[in-house]
């Protein structure tokens, strides 16, 4: 995502609060870490994500690009999946040697 006022790029930010609650916001990097006098206040996270989805509602994808998309959303997601059962085996594995201890 990009700042409109320097097209910097909006980063997320994890913070926590007096009580030791953690809450997110999304900060322009521009004004951030540049310092380039942009004036873009700090953006309670779930603001932007309403925002986003706002904006995918009204976007409209070709055929082909939605095929890409749902590919490629595919394939992350078969790669997480096999990353979590190889991680998931380890552990139950473990769980074995840990009880002959």
């Amino acid at each position: 995502m990009l700042c409109h006022g320097y097209h910097s790029k909006l980063i997320y930010m994890l913070s926590r609060g007096r009580a030791g609650e953690k809450y997110g916001y999304r900060a322009c990097l521009g004004r951030h870490t540049y310092k380039n006098g942009w004036e873009l206040p700090y953006l309670p996270d779930e603001i932007v994500e309403d925002e986003v989805i706002k904006q995918w509602r009204l976007e409209r994808l070709a055929d082909a690009e939605a095929a890409q998309v749902r590919d490629g959303l595919l394939a992350d997601l078969t790669q997480t999946t096999t990353a979590q059962a190889t991680l998931l085996d380890g552990r139950i594995e473990a769980i074995p040697r840990q009880r002959r201890k």
